[in-house]
């Protein structure tokens, strides 16, 4: 039987600020990955995309070749607005980005998927309902997905249409909440170290499902020419959820541009 829990005046998830004294890296509201984890196809010097390197990450596909991917760690279970800087654009490349807090339903498409389970249940807010979100490049600059990624430790890019694109940075516009260092004192310590994790993941899992007051995105924006709908949201209104026998009527405009949000 574990001892009995004890309690103490500390940081909390030590573990989890291991080789950082002051906790600073859970202060950092934009994150980036901390490895690569694996490179497939054509790519080159994907270690730039590591937090505290500096260069660029090139994947390059030609017709009817192997897509290049780079597999991206975290290093623990993060959440927020994917952001992407792009260098540089030859041809006309899709950047496609695939997310999973488990490195086995990664590929091909997400953590999203029926095998692994996972599904959205209620109204998703501003969450983007799919695990896998592709981007036409056209030119250098910022992507910056307009929905939170909620809950990823790993993270593919890749390239779905020949061409090639150099990437400067790619992270994640942190959502969660990030406490300061010494806001939440106290830990759990016991004798049996397996309790000991479950408390520290159950503490983060915490944090990592709450985000602060008014900073999530709009799901539909009202403008002077209607509502934009971006891609793949959805708005419901739950207690009407059994509603039936209801028509709509009306006018849409398509536009790739309003979609992603540039």
């Amino acid at each position: 039987m574990a001892a009995l829990a004890e309690q103490a005046t500390a940081d909390p998830l030590p573990a989890w600020r291991e080789g950082d004294d002051d906790g600073a890296a859970h202060q950092r509201e934009f994150l980036r990955p901390i490895s690569v984890v694996s490179t497939t196809g054509n790519v080159r010097n994907a270690d730039a995309l590591v937090a505290d390197h500096q260069g660029y990450a090139t994947l390059t596909m030609v017709q009817g070749g192997t897509a290049p991917m780079i597999i991206l760690d975290y290093g623990r279970d993060v959440g927020g607005i994917p952001v992407f800087e792009v260098s540089v654009v030859t041809g006309t490349p899709k950047l496609q980005a695939i997310y999973s807090e488990s490195q086995q339903y990664l590929l091909p498409a997400g953590d999203g998927n029926s095998a692994a389970g996972v599904s959205f249940v209620g109204d998703c807010g501003a969450a983007d309902l799919a695990r896998a979100d592709t981007y036409p490049v056209n030119g250098p600059g910022m992507i910056v997905n307009r929905l939170i990624q909620g809950g990823e430790r790993f993270q593919a890019i890749t390239l779905t249409a020949p061409g090639s694109v150099t990437l400067r940075v790619v992270g994640i516009r942190a959502t969660f909440f990030n406490p300061p260092p010494r806001a939440n004192l106290g830990h759990f310590v016991c004798s049996d170290p397996a309790l000991n994790e479950i408390w520290g993941l159950g503490a983060y899992s915490l944090l990592l499902n709450q985000v602060p007051v008014r900073s999530l995105p709009t799901t539909w924006t009202a403008t002077p020419d209607g509502v934009v709908v971006p891609g793949k949201e959805y708005c419901v209104y739950q207690a009407g959820a059994n509603w039936t026998d209801y028509t709509v009527t009306a006018d849409a405009e398509y536009s790739p541009t309003k979609l992603l949000g540039w």
